[in-house]
């Protein structure tokens, strides 16, 4: 799974800020922690790895229109229209796991990066 930093923050303010941090994973809501603990480390974290999801999301989404777009393709569009299900499942799938994942990790005052995607930063 992704690399723990929870001993990089303060256990304070990975108790305290909890819900903060939960609403970084709800799709654009990525910048509250910055919003609402601007000076928390841990919150910049979280903002970080929830515009991590965000951006995984609008991928699958964007890729799954691209195939949809091919959809109406006489002959071979029902392959098109299958392989955008495939991707809209599937990246739903993943974000919906990803999101439980770090609820897990936030109700237990851990701070875990994401699998795979979370080691990238982008806000810092």
């Amino acid at each position: 799974m992704g690399t723990d930093h929870t001993a990089e923050f303060d256990s304070s303010d990975l108790r305290t800020n909890k819900v903060v941090f939960i609403l970084a994973y709800l799709w654009i809501l990525f910048f509250i922690p910055l919003a609402a603990a601007p000076e928390s480390r841990a919150g910049r974290f979280h903002a970080n790895q929830g515009l991590l999801l965000l951006i995984f999301g609008v991928c699958f989404s964007v890729l799954a229109s691209l195939f949809g777009v091919f959809g109406g393709v006489p002959v071979i569009g029902f392959l098109f229209r299958l392989c955008s299900g495939v991707i809209v499942w599937v990246g739903g799938a993943a974000s919906l796991a990803a999101f439980i994942y770090q609820l897990v990790n936030i109700i237990n005052g851990r701070a875990v990066e994401l699998p795979v995607i979370g080691r990238f930063q982008l806000i810092k």
